[in-house]
């Protein structure tokens, strides 16, 4: 089809990467997630289920297994994370039931939690390419 005007493939790749970054310019900094940490969190509790925290340890404990700066890496985006869903608790959708699902962004995970009145609770630190909804009976 010589008469299409059609871009190369790396043109193409690098506008699909470039609206990628767009679309992830939402997130917070790191700086802007501890301030908004420490000014939000006096009246939101944040707590996690203790499972959820075996998840999160073992993840960091894989990904530290493969490099160490991995395994940092991974801990400071679930900081992030966490920081994003104490400073706007409902900016996350709904996706089952009152449950709620933050990712993380440069690895396959979310953050499962539920939002009460005062209350966020943390109820796993879910793989996303993994038996999804294996953590349902957590919160019944």
């Amino acid at each position: 089809m010589a008469g299409r005007n059609r871009p190369s493939r790396g043109v193409r790749a690098q506008r699909h990467c470039q609206t990628g970054a767009a679309r992830r310019s939402h997130y917070l900094t790191k700086e802007q997630a501890f301030r908004a940490t420490r000014s939000h969190l006096s009246s939101m509790k944040v707590s996690w289920l203790e499972s959820a925290e075996c998840e999160f340890y073992d993840a960091a404990l894989y990904y530290g297994s493969i490099d160490s700066d991995l395994g940092e890496q991974f801990a400071a985006c679930a900081e992030v994370a966490v920081a994003e869903i104490a400073a706007h608790p409902e900016l996350f959708r709904k996706f089952d039931g009152q449950v709620r699902k933050a990712r993380l962004r440069r690895f396959p995970y979310a953050i499962v939690y539920l939002l009460n009145s005062d209350t966020i609770r943390i109820v796993a630190m879910m793989h996303l390419h993994k038996q999804p909804g294996y953590w349902r009976k957590r919160i019944r």
